[in-house]
């Protein structure tokens, strides 16, 4: 099964690109078809551990920034051509061994080099030539051509390490030395794809993540350095979680992956893998041949890696998980793979995490029927095996909600999420973080249906427990305040939310830099409050930001970019940019009916807002029927007392006064009325739109005498 393999550290110097040349010889040695590829263009060296073995006459206008080039000119550029075949020898053997792979290196060698670099553009690529397509078939080919690709990325926070750690991979090798920096920024890195991969247009199953301890030197300071390993341990284990056995823990794979620092091979760019001994644990080559066993087994083979004497892990399960692992799933194939591992695992903890596993692939792909399906199978499995109240039984509560709230069933979805709550309080206590989680997951869903006075103190105590949990300063803390300011903009109470939303933006700068898509997140909450507060000059610099860094993180056709451009729209309409806001409006629609489907409630907000943009311009009568399909979509996906159907009952009411059709309209006006009067009184607040009903209402009653 073929793998696209990213290796990605924070900071240069770590011993990156020789971690990912040595496993590559090692993966070629084992008769694996391998193509490396050079993608830190404005630092490149993947050619130079190679230039021993290159063949005379490669053309110096080969390499990853000319097929980039070629590619923004001519979408069906072909990679093939910028190929190296190469063939390396042992230096230690006798005779001799030869291995053969491929490299695509960087071009550097061109004298326009510098200047192509500096002339690509990845936001033109993405938005006018089609870029997201064109990586996507050559993702395609790659897979079918080579068993591993192996992709060297670009360190810190840039365009091309987006697309190599959450566009490309199917696995991510975390390198990173004892270093604050450079362990925190990978890791932070690290969080930031499995949170990207997400909002992807293309389905993609979670990154599984190998962290690669590098240029570790333990023979002096020993204390210093088992502290150092601790820290890793323990910061790592949600990684480690995904792929290592349960008996075993992260330090005894750390201990097994660790590339130990010698002198000798950090001058120059060495291939001690050719060169000197591959069981030595004090050598590197070790440790690269080590990594290349998980690599090689899609991470099957970590128990026997630490302990040899363990058999060998069950074929059906690791035939699901490879199943999984593609998109689309081949259902049939998945049929027949889980059947064979529930005869081989029994009803026990490895198929009840072998069904959460199959639930989560579907989610990503956004497959929700089957990801239902699978998610009831592992709670019941849950129930039976753990007992009702155990943490796995939290688990699969939260998950299958999750798919339910996603597709708009709350009612179904709350019980689960306050049966899940209760445990997590039982067995963790009240003040763990992952009761903060629960917390959170029940108050989203009660904000969503209209509930705030339920949900602001969930959300409050879940802030509280983050901040004493993670620190003040910690992104956790960032996602908690950005909620509870959100509750808190929807009941009106927009001078308490400010502070929150400025607190949460400092916060993800801080922790990730200015042009992280979390940042751009905190940015277009900040400016809606602004907005609303009518001050209009601080929020506008704000959206255009927006945007640019959304369609930089996910490609111009994600629902993300979509939100960023409604606001920025909404703002040039109050401001009476009529004109400049169309187009955004109806660009809006097309990507979220592309995204969602027709009949989703974030359709009906796009649909909403391009037809009150046209009544204000007056072509009221093409507003009308946006406005009943709008209406349509909410009572379908929230039921008919829900505070969106009255918002949507208002606009349609109006309009139809404003075409001279008041008897129409007034008994939608009436029913809207109505329903912000209960959802206030339930509530415990009087509703922001329910004074401007109530003026509608009375507009109507005297029209129709």
């Amino acid at each position: 099964m073929s793998r696209i393999i990213t290796f990605y550290s924070y900071k240069g110097g770590v011993g990156r690109t020789l971690a990912l040349a040595n496993i590559g010889v090692l993966l070629a040695k084992r008769g694996k078809k391998v193509l490396l590829m050079d993608w830190d263009l404005e630092a490149p060296g993947l050619d130079r551990y190679f230039r021993p073995y290159l063949e005379e006459g490669f053309p110096v206008n080969k390499g990853s920034i000319h097929l980039l080039h070629e590619a923004a000119a001519n979408a069906s550029a072909d990679w093939r051509s910028h190929v190296q075949s190469v063939t390396v020898k042992t230096d230690n053997l006798s005779p001799q061994e030869f291995y053969t792979l491929s490299v695509i290196p960087s071009g550097v060698a061109a004298p326009d080099y510098a200047n192509k670099v500096r002339t690509f553009s990845w936001a033109h690529f993405f938005e006018e030539q089609e870029g997201g397509s064109i990586l996507e078939r050559w993702r395609d080919e790659w897979k079918k051509e080579y068993d591993f690709v192996l992709l060297d990325s670009r360190t810190g926070i840039t365009d091309t390490g987006g697309v190599c750690t959450i566009l490309l991979p199917d696995f991510l090798v975390l390198v990173f030395t004892a270093n604050d920096q450079s362990f925190e920024g990978a890791l932070g890195i690290a969080n930031s794809a499995q949170l990207g991969r997400r909002h992807l247009d293309v389905p993609r199953p979670p990154l599984t993540v190998l962290p690669l301890l590098s240029r570790f030197d333990r023979r002096d300071e020993i204390s210093l350095a088992d502290t150092w390993l601790q820290r890793f341990a323990r910061d790592l284990k949600p990684f480690y979680d995904d792929w290592l056995p349960k008996p075993f823990l992260p330090m005894q794979m750390l201990e097994k992956t660790k590339v130990p620092y010698i002198t000798r091979f950090s001058f120059g760019e060495p291939l001690p893998v050719l060169s000197h001994s591959l069981t030595d644990q004090e050598l590197p080559g070790s440790t690269f041949e080590t990594v290349v066993r998980l690599l090689a087994s899609d991470f099957h083979e970590a128990g026997r890696i630490i302990d040899p004497m363990l058999p060998e892990e069950q074929n059906a399960a690791a035939r699901v998980r490879g199943v999984i692992q593609q998109a689309p799933i081949n259902e049939r194939e998945l049929h027949a793979a889980l059947q064979a591992a529930e005869i081989e695992l029994g009803s026990g903890q490895e198929l009840y995490e072998l069904l959460n596993e199959v639930g989560q692939a579907f989610r990503d792909q956004r497959h929700y029927e089957e990801a239902e399906r699978y998610f009831r199978r592992a709670l019941a499995l849950a129930e039976t095996v753990f007992g009702p109240s155990s943490s796995p039984v939290s688990i699969s509560l939260d998950n299958f909600a999750s798919v339910l709230q996603e597709i708009g069933r709350f009612s179904e979805a709350e019980p689960m999420y306050w049966r899940a709550l209760a445990i997590a309080e039982q067995t963790f206590g009240p003040e763990h973080p992952k009761v903060a989680t629960g917390l959170n997951n029940l108050a989203v869903l009660l904000r969503v249906t209209g509930r705030h006075t339920e949900a602001e103190p969930m959300f409050r105590r879940a802030l509280a427990i983050n901040e004493q949990s993670y620190g003040p300063e910690h992104p956790t803390v960032a996602t908690s305040l950005n909620n509870l300011a959100g509750l808190l903009r929807d009941i009106n109470r927009l001078a308490e939310a400010e502070p929150m939303y400025r607190r949460a933006l400092a916060i993800d700068e801080k922790s990730y830099g200015p042009e992280h898509h979390e940042v751009a997140i905190d940015l277009n909450n900040l400016a809606g409050l602004l907005r609303e507060t009518n001050r209009l000059a601080e929020a506008e610099p704000m959206y255009p930001r927006v945007v640019q860094i959304f369609e930089k993180s996910y490609g111009p056709e994600h629902p993300t970019v979509a939100k960023g451009l409604n606001n920025l729209a909404e703002l040039l309409r109050e401001t009476n940019r009529l004109e400049e806001a169309e187009p955004m409006f109806r660009r809006v629609v097309h990507i979220f009916e592309k995204s969602y489907g027709p009949e989703h409630p974030e359709v009906a907000t796009g649909l909403n807002n391009l037809a009150g943009l046209l009544d204000t311009s007056g072509r009221k009568g093409e507003a009308e029927p946006l406005y009943r399909r709008a209406l349509a979509i909410n009572e379908q996906s929230y039921g008919p007392e829900h505070p969106s159907v009255a918002l949507r009952l208002t606009n349609l009411a109006a309009v139809l006064h404003e075409l001279n059709r008041s008897g129409e309209s007034l008994p939608l006006i009436q029913r809207a009325v109505g329903i912000f009067q209960r959802s206030g009184e339930q509530q415990g607040y009087v509703h922001p739109h329910l004074a401007d009903a109530q003026e509608w209402l009375e507009i109507i009653q005297k029209a129709v005498g």
